[in-house]
């Protein structure tokens, strides 16, 4: 992730930054790399309630599939199987 703050510090010395600038320069550093590491956290946590979407819908689409599958075997409409009722009294025949 970028430049460690120790890095971040040999370089403005390299460059010859001192004094007032290079506290305020390191300031901004310091909120910029927070900044970034907060970032970095609420995507991970975005990430997190992604996968747990993408398992309910995965979830719902088995679940209706299954409760269709079950309504086409109420209704008898499951291919190559007939149902046909047939009462198990024997009416009178007038």
């Amino acid at each position: 992730m970028g430049m460690t703050f120790n890095e971040f510090q040999r370089e403005l010395k390299k460059r010859g930054i001192e004094g007032h600038l290079a506290i305020a320069l390191t300031a901004m550093y310091e909120q910029q790399r927070e900044t970034a590491e907060q970032l970095d956290q609420a995507m991970k946590i975005l990430l997190g309630i992604v996968q747990t979407v993408e398992n309910f819908v995965s979830l719902n689409e088995a679940m209706n599939g299954r409760i269709q599958s079950l309504q086409q075997r109420i209704a008898g409409d499951v291919s190559g199987v007939e149902l046909n009722s047939v009462p198990l009294i024997d009416e009178p025949k007038d």
